[in-house]
């Protein structure tokens, strides 16, 4: 029994051996074909995430190309900006510094009176005129413009430009100083109309209002005024007789004088033509008086030839048909009797009513 037990262990383990064997063939035969398989699905796969992600590289490339591009462009855009910046503080330092000569304020606020003129209905050498010279108490002056309003009365209007102050206020932080600045420039305004109220421009237009107008080309330089002393646009028409305008008024009063003026015009018009009319009436009864003597006359004419042809063919044609007959003048021959004139000058009438032609 021994050998026999011994016989079949060995079989056995033979068998396990075998076995095992055949277990690790098998295991290596399905790995080799799982690994065949899964390195197939796995180029499939990748070559469809390629074929997906390829799109999306190049995309994506394109989108990088288009913002270096973009950043490109910002950086031209930028310093573009920066340049015009430097040109633009370049020519606003340059405007300062011309608005700091008097002669150059002065011309600025000419130019921006005449352009709102030129704006207006008003014509130039027959409702306003430029630089018209006069003489005053300080001498020879030269307003800037001189308008006519109906009632052959004139309005003088003179530009002036007070920004020396006004500048440095806004040039400075400090407050206090900049309130100092204002104090000035207010105070500045009201010496330009005091100067104006002493040229007595009334004397020197005898039709001249007793009234001059002081243009500001600027409304905020007489905001600026008035936020530093409340009274100065009426300090400047109490006590100087000035009236201070601003571009946003001064268009509204030429406006309003210009209307005037059309009216005035065509009142005068209206005048100029009921007087020619008069006139009118008058020649044509001058005329008439002088066509109804000449109707007399040719009345008088017609009686005095129908007279004559009565007294021809009465008295005269009698014995002229009896020498006829004695001479035996033919018929043709004969003296034919003159004809009567049945017609008379038509009575003129131009001012009877209802009267009628006279045929």
């Amino acid at each position: 029994g021994q050998a026999r037990m011994e016989e079949i262990n060995k079989a056995r383990a033979e068998l396990d051996l075998k076995f095992k064997g055949i277990a690790d063939e098998v295991m290596r035969a399905s790995n080799e074909n799982f690994l065949k398989q899964a390195n197939a699905q796995f180029e499939a796969r990748e070559q469809a995430v390629r074929h997906l992600v390829e799109p999306v590289g190049k995309d994506l490339e394109k989108l990088q190309n288009h913002i270096g591009e973009i950043e490109k462009a910002r950086s031209g855009a930028y310093a573009n900006i920066q340049t015009l910046i430097t040109e633009t503080g370049k020519q606003v330092d340059a405007l300062n510094r011309s608005f700091r000569s008097p002669r150059i304020r002065g011309h600025w606020g000419e130019q921006q009176l005449e352009n709102l003129f030129e704006m207006s209905q008003l014509r130039e050498n027959v409702d306003y005129h430029k630089q018209v010279t006069a003489v005053t108490e300080d001498g020879l002056q030269r307003p800037d413009f001189v308008v006519n309003i109906p009632g052959g009365m004139q309005v003088v209007i003179d530009a002036k430009v007070p920004l020396e102050n006004y500048l440095k206020a806004h040039e400075t932080e400090d407050e206090q100083e900049q309130a100092k600045f204002f104090d000035s420039h207010a105070a500045s305004v009201i010496g330009h109309a005091r100067a104006l109220g002493r040229k007595d421009y009334a004397k020197a237009f005898d039709s001249s209002l007793d009234l001059v107008v002081l243009f500001l080309p600027a409304d905020p330089i007489l905001d600026a005024a008035i936020r530093a002393k409340g009274s100065v646009w009426q300090d400047a028409w109490l006590q100087h007789k000035v009236l201070i305008a601003t571009p946003s008024t001064i268009i509204a009063l030429l406006h309003t004088i210009a209307a005037a003026l059309q009216q005035a015009e065509t009142q005068q018009n209206a005048e100029k033509i009921a007087e020619a009319a008069k006139d009118l009436c008058e020649r044509i009864r001058v005329y008439a008086e002088h066509i109804d003597n000449v109707g007399k006359g040719l009345r008088r004419a017609v009686i005095a030839y129908d007279k004559g042809i009565g007294s021809f063919n009465s008295r005269l044609l009698p014995s002229v048909r009896r020498v006829e007959e004695l001479g035996r003048v033919s018929e043709a021959r004969q003296i034919e009797a003159p004809e009567t004139l049945d017609i008379a000058p038509r009575h003129l009438s131009l001012w009877e009513e209802g009267a009628e032609d006279e045929e």
